[in-house]
């Protein structure tokens, strides 16, 4: 009974340490997102003061068509550039997230199995078959989330491209406004 403690133990050491590592990895995000927030604040702030200067130097109605229109550009640039940087940070956080998932599902899966082991070889005559219920339990509970995993990476890459594609036709609406002038 010993051993079942020390699985046991080494579980919930592993339920810990991976709890840790999450949020320590949450954290880690949030502050790359605060950061690209804060560029992107700053960014805006210098952008504002520059266009409200270059509107009190104009001094006819083209002026201000023109001005707007190289605003409503550098606006859809700025959006399609932050959306992509956004679009990364969040990509590689969903990878780092995933790999710790997949990681300790296998460990705790690993240990669980152990333990289902060790207690059936101790285990009264007769229990054979809750036992072999509990295995097949967990053979369906490691297929269930093997399969939430693979769903899961596909709608994260079908969101990215999708997400790609529409900062793309962004930039390449903006690009085209350009060169109509």
């Amino acid at each position: 009974m010993n051993n079942f403690a020390e699985q046991f133990n080494t579980i919930n050491k592993a339920i810990v340490e991976a709890s840790v590592r999450f949020a320590k990895t949450s954290f880690e995000n949030s502050e790359r997102i605060v950061a690209l927030n804060v560029e992107a604040a700053k960014h805006s702030f210098d952008e504002n003061s520059k266009s409200i200067k270059a509107l009190n130097d104009i001094k006819d109605p083209q002026d201000l068509i023109a001005l707007r229109t190289k605003l409503n550009e550098s606006a859809v640039e700025k959006a399609s550039g932050y959306t992509r940087h956004l679009l990364d940070l969040a990509n590689e956080a969903q990878a780092e997230f995933t790999k710790m998932a997949e990681d300790n599902w296998a460990l705790i899966n690993k240990n669980i199995n152990s333990t289902v082991d060790q207690l059936s070889k101790s285990a009264p005559a007769g229990s054979e078959v809750v036992f072999t219920a509990l295995k097949s339990g967990l053979v369906a509970g490691s297929s269930a989330v093997e399969n939430m995993n693979k769903a899961s990476k596909q709608f994260a890459g079908v969101a990215q491209a999708n997400i790609k594609a529409a900062t793309q036709q962004a930039a390449n609406v903006a690009s085209k406004g350009r060169k109509a002038k």
